[in-house]
Protein backbone atom coordinates (compact mmCIF):
# COMPACT_ATOMS: atom_id res chain seq x y z
CA UNK A 1 0.00 0.00 0.00
CA UNK A 2 2.86 2.39 1.03
CA UNK A 3 6.70 2.51 0.39
CA UNK A 4 9.24 4.49 2.25
CA UNK A 5 12.49 4.82 0.32
CA UNK A 6 15.30 5.01 3.33
CA UNK A 7 19.16 4.68 3.10
CA UNK A 8 19.82 1.43 1.33
CA UNK A 9 16.69 0.10 1.44
CA UNK A 10 13.05 0.24 0.52
CA UNK A 11 10.46 0.20 3.56
CA UNK A 12 6.86 -1.30 1.71
CA UNK A 13 3.91 -1.42 4.30
CA UNK A 14 1.09 -3.33 3.58
CA UNK A 15 2.75 -5.80 1.69
CA UNK A 16 1.25 -9.23 0.10
CA UNK A 17 4.01 -11.87 -1.17
CA UNK A 18 2.95 -13.85 -4.11
CA UNK A 19 4.73 -17.50 -4.04
CA UNK A 20 4.26 -21.01 -5.44
CA UNK A 21 0.48 -19.59 -6.04
CA UNK A 22 -0.29 -18.69 -2.26
CA UNK A 23 -0.20 -15.06 -0.69
CA UNK A 24 1.27 -14.16 2.05
CA UNK A 25 0.82 -10.53 3.62
CA UNK A 26 3.08 -8.80 5.79
CA UNK A 27 2.50 -6.04 7.74
CA UNK A 28 6.40 -4.62 6.64
CA UNK A 29 9.11 -5.71 4.00
CA UNK A 30 12.03 -4.38 3.02
CA UNK A 31 13.80 -4.06 -0.37
CA UNK A 32 17.51 -3.35 -0.53
CA UNK A 33 18.43 -1.25 -2.94
CA UNK A 34 21.19 0.75 -4.68
CA UNK A 35 19.12 4.19 -4.86
CA UNK A 36 19.13 7.00 -2.93
CA UNK A 37 16.87 9.43 -1.26
CA UNK A 38 18.91 12.11 -2.79
CA UNK A 39 18.51 11.06 -6.48
CA UNK A 40 14.88 11.52 -6.10
CA UNK A 41 14.72 14.51 -4.82
CA UNK A 42 17.25 15.58 -7.63
CA UNK A 43 14.87 14.50 -10.02
CA UNK A 44 12.02 15.62 -8.99
CA UNK A 45 12.90 18.79 -7.96
CA UNK A 46 12.21 22.03 -9.96
CA UNK A 47 15.38 24.60 -10.20
CA UNK A 48 13.23 27.38 -9.19
CA UNK A 49 12.57 26.02 -6.36
CA UNK A 50 15.62 25.86 -4.83
CA UNK A 51 17.18 28.33 -2.53
CA UNK A 52 20.16 30.23 -4.40
CA UNK A 53 22.75 29.58 -1.00
CA UNK A 54 21.58 25.28 -2.20
CA UNK A 55 22.17 25.08 -5.54
CA UNK A 56 25.96 24.51 -5.42
CA UNK A 57 25.54 21.48 -3.36
CA UNK A 58 22.53 20.46 -5.71
CA UNK A 59 24.39 20.64 -8.76
CA UNK A 60 27.84 18.77 -7.32
CA UNK A 61 25.16 16.04 -5.95
CA UNK A 62 23.44 15.54 -9.31
CA UNK A 63 26.45 15.53 -11.13
CA UNK A 64 27.87 12.99 -8.74
CA UNK A 65 24.82 10.88 -9.74
CA UNK A 66 25.64 11.12 -13.34
CA UNK A 67 22.95 13.17 -13.53
CA UNK A 68 22.67 16.34 -16.22
CA UNK A 69 22.99 18.78 -13.84
CA UNK A 70 22.08 21.74 -16.79
CA UNK A 71 18.83 23.48 -15.51
CA UNK A 72 20.33 24.19 -11.29
CA UNK A 73 23.29 25.43 -13.15
CA UNK A 74 21.48 27.50 -15.36
CA UNK A 75 19.42 28.65 -12.81
CA UNK A 76 22.26 29.46 -10.49
CA UNK A 77 24.16 31.31 -12.95
CA UNK A 78 21.30 33.39 -13.98
CA UNK A 79 20.74 34.26 -10.28
CA UNK A 80 24.42 35.61 -10.30
CA UNK A 81 23.96 37.54 -13.01
CA UNK A 82 21.20 39.25 -12.13
CA UNK A 83 22.50 42.14 -10.21
CA UNK A 84 24.48 42.66 -13.08
CA UNK A 85 22.22 43.00 -15.37
CA UNK A 86 19.76 45.10 -13.43
CA UNK A 87 22.84 47.84 -12.76
CA UNK A 88 23.07 47.76 -16.55
CA UNK A 89 19.56 48.24 -17.35
CA UNK A 90 19.50 51.32 -14.49
CA UNK A 91 22.55 52.81 -16.46
CA UNK A 92 20.96 52.67 -19.94
CA UNK A 93 17.63 53.99 -18.75
CA UNK A 94 19.58 56.61 -16.81
CA UNK A 95 21.28 58.07 -20.01
CA UNK A 96 18.81 57.32 -22.32
CA UNK A 97 16.36 59.20 -19.90
CA UNK A 98 18.42 62.11 -19.91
Amino acid sequence: AKAFLRDGYWELQDVKVFKAGKIQTLATDKVPTNLKPEFVQERLARPETIPFYELPRKIEVARSFGLKANAFAMQFDSLVALPFLLVAMTLIAATVSM
